[in-house]
């Protein structure tokens, strides 16, 4: 996980020039785009983000700030929750040097093959030269936890490769058992049907990353198994630190 403190200034006109170019700098075709602006809680126009820093404290200094997961080893299936993963890791922030920071991001899918997000850091009172250094470790720290708890949550391979183990000793005592469940039997037990994710439709199977938990791979949520019933109960994402 690569984490830079690019560049800082208190000059709110440059630092509104910092959002445009975020938002829109060209993608690998060379194309200018429009990307979506986040902060802590939602998606933000670019008229709130000026008021954003208008309103910011007198002496407020904005820093930028880049974010670039390992392809090889975090973000190898590109399928991290960038925009989440900036959250968690600003809160941390916000919690290690206690001061009412703010932030707006921008994901970086298509500038190149490796995915980043930009950041417009807004910290309130400049920084002691203790708390700048710091910085892009608090930051790492934070980024480097939350990809690895997601690569937990994501990754089907642990339980796909324990299945395929139980599969392959059931086949080597398979010809030692003397029981055998007659036709009749068999045709009597229900079958239990998989579930499906109730965000993307009855078409999209969820798959089981845990012994109740499930995933889609579509839209990302998770959800537990609960009950008797086997009914499925959305997961809320919480902070990983």
């Amino acid at each position: 996980m690569i984490v830079k403190v690019t560049s800082y200034t208190r000059n709110r006109k440059a630092a509104k020039a910092s959002i445009r170019y975020i938002s829109h700098r060209p993608n690998m075709d060379k194309r200018r785009v429009s990307r979506p602006l986040f902060d802590f809680e939602d998606i933000l126009k670019k008229l709130e983000i000026y008021k954003m820093i208008d309103q910011s404290p007198k002496g407020s200094v904005f820093y930028r700030v880049a974010f670039s997961p390992d392809p090889a080893k975090e973000d190898t299936y590109k399928d991290l929750d960038l925009r989440w993963l900036t959250q968690v890791s600003m809160q941390y922030l916000r919690s290690k040097l206690g001061k009412d920071i703010q932030f707006v991001a921008s994901e970086h899918n298509d500038q190149s093959p490796i995915r980043h997000v930009n950041v417009l850091l807004i910290v309130p009172g400049k920084l002691t030269k203790k708390e700048f250094r710091a910085l892009p470790s608090h930051l790492r720290r934070a980024a480097r936890a939350e990809a690895q708890l997601q690569q937990e949550r994501l990754d089907p391979q642990p339980l796909m490769q324990e299945m395929t183990q139980l599969d392959t000793s059931q086949q080597q005592i398979a010809p030692f058992k003397q029981l055998r469940v007659s036709e009749q039997e068999s045709q009597s037990v229900p079958s239990m049907p998989a579930h499906t994710c109730p965000d993307c439709g009855r078409s999209q199977s969820l798959w089981r990353v845990g012994e109740d938990a499930f995933r889609c791979p579509r839209c990302g949520s998770h959800f537990t198994e609960v009950g008797v019933s086997r009914g499925l109960l959305r997961e809320s994402r919480q902070l990983s630190l």
